[in-house]
């Protein structure tokens, strides 16, 4: 009889720690749907920062994960954090110093949202913060049936810069990606889709006006190049109808807009060297 009722006492207190953990859950979600709404993405996801480091896999920590990536990306590819360093760093120094490359990756906001995972760098040449993906990376290494793989799986889908070989990579492993989900709702098979007709523009355009960058792509053979070029406006012209017919009118990579896709696709239909093409091959 002791031995049960020490049992039943232990299970109770057992019972009263999940029933308070889930009212820390629930606790911490509000905070971070609160900071959210005041448009505090920072605070927001380091409100999470419990579920987040948690050992212990549960529903909440996967959409947490979700969740901080939407957060993380907002305040990299909004400019937020950026602005706010430079902010913070200027109006603290006297003179004409600028900041260094250590300076951007040390700030306190950085190093606490890399302590949780992010993978954030600084990107020189472009002179912005970079996001590696790292909450969607740890999402799919720990929930790899989770219903927010499909997407996720496009943004670790590494891009190729500079080499014929590099960004042919890159295309097979966004043609690998639309097969692997095609029919889904997605809007990343949308954002996947512009990113080929894209690609193939790029390439089109350059194997049929040379310019300084040509070399890169070329064979060196004008007869095989021609083919090649007349494969990639044949693609791109597949993949921009894709998504002008989808009717998906969020946001695009680079900010690209609906419009911008039909006047891009109206160019290459044409056969017309395109002022608007967004060299997304070539990084100096």
């Amino acid at each position: 009889m002791k031995k049960y009722l020490i049992f039943f006492a232990l299970f109770l207190l057992w019972s009263a720690s999940l029933h308070s953990q889930d009212i820390d859950i629930s606790g911490l979600i509000a905070k971070s749907e609160s900071l959210a709404n005041q448009g505090d993405f920072y605070g927001a996801l380091i409100a999470l920062e419990t579920l987040l480091v948690s050992d212990q896999k549960s529903d909440f920590q996967e959409k947490a994960l979700w969740q901080t990536n939407a957060f993380c990306e907002t305040l990299i590819s909004d400019s937020i954090l950026l602005e706010e360093f430079e902010r913070s760093f200027f109006s603290s120094v006297t003179d004409d110093k600028m900041p260094s490359d250590e300076d951007y990756t040390n700030w306190e906001k950085i190093t606490n949202l890399n302590r949780l995972g992010a993978d954030i760098g600084f990107d020189h040449l472009a002179h912005l913060y970079s996001y590696g993906y790292g909450f969607l990376k740890r999402l799919v290494d720990l929930y790899p049936e989770s219903k927010f793989r499909p997407s996720a799986e496009y943004y670790l889908i590494d891009e190729g810069y500079n080499s014929f070989e590099a960004v042919e990579k890159w295309l097979s492993d966004l043609y690998s990606y639309i097969n692997k989900y095609e029919g889904s709702t997605i809007k990343e098979l949308d954002i996947a889709c512009l990113d080929i007709a894209l690609i193939c523009h790029n390439l089109w355009q350059l194997l049929t006006y040379p310019d300084e960058y040509t070399e890169l792509f070329s064979s060196g053979d004008t007869a095989a190049d021609s083919d090649r070029a007349a494969k990639y406006k044949s693609a791109a012209l597949k993949y921009y109808s894709k998504v002008i017919i989808s009717g998906y009118r969020g946001r695009f990579k680079d900010t690209i807009q609906r419009e911008d896709i039909i006047e891009l696709f109206n160019d290459i239909k044409r056969g017309e060297k395109s002022s608007r093409l967004l060299f997304i091959i070539i990084y100096d």
